[in-house]
């Protein structure tokens, strides 16, 4: 067989591989959550002035910990004389404390589930922390701002200050407000939206952890 004949019958026999194989294809595996193991709320604990609200949020994850997509919580809470909830926004009604629930309302065949969080309500102003306040925000805005998760900026606070980020007392001198911590400038100027105040007022009050 010629030289030419060689690479004919080689190419002839890929392109029949390709034919065979219905050429090449590549396969994505889709990971899809199995019913609800567990349930969570977050924050797990907050402190709020009589008249505020604060947002909870509940989510069900599967035994492998992938989220259940679409699950449905009804929420209440133990003393609606302290405070109310309704779709996970709890409100102080008076000074004390009490624990709301968020109640997974389970599909056919599948066991209720709870989560709870701890909420005090205070008569004057809240002291905001990081711990308490900043960080479940902070667990939030990673997925849609990774290169700020990625420098510990908003995971290890014992380094925010010391880096730049975050300047007690001065939220519009700080860049953990309004700029990732790769350095590149956000989209609007707030990678926290609706959450930019209670960042704000933590700065304010000195950024504490």
């Amino acid at each position: 067989m010629t030289g030419k004949k060689r690479y004919a019958a080689a190419g002839a026999l890929i392109l029949g591989l390709f034919a065979g194989c219905g050429g090449l294809t590549t396969k994505h595996t889709e990971f899809r959550a199995g019913p609800a193991a567990s349930v969570s709320v977050t924050p797990g604990q907050a402190t709020m002035t009589v008249g505020a609200a604060e947002t909870f949020r509940a989510e069900a994850r599967d035994s492998r910990g992938l989220l259940v997509e679409g699950a449905q919580f009804t929420w209440k809470s133990l003393a609606e004389g302290v405070v109310t909830v309704a779709n996970g926004v709890a409100t102080g009604v008076a000074p004390g404390q009490t624990t709301i629930m968020a109640v997974y309302n389970p599909a056919p065949g599948q066991s209720s589930m709870i989560a709870q969080a701890r909420v005090t309500v205070v008569a004057g102003e809240v002291q905001y922390s990081f711990d308490q306040h900043i960080k479940p925000i902070a667990t939030r805005a990673c997925s849609c701002h990774a290169s700020m998760a990625a420098t510990g900026s908003m995971a290890d606070n014992g380094n925010i200050t010391s880096r730049g980020y975050v300047v007690a007392g001065n939220p519009d001198g700080s860049s953990y407000l309004t700029v990732g911590a790769g350095g590149s400038s956000h989209s609007g100027g707030n990678a926290w939206g609706g959450d930019q105040s209670a960042v704000r007022k933590w700065i304010e009050q000195g950024a504490k952890p």
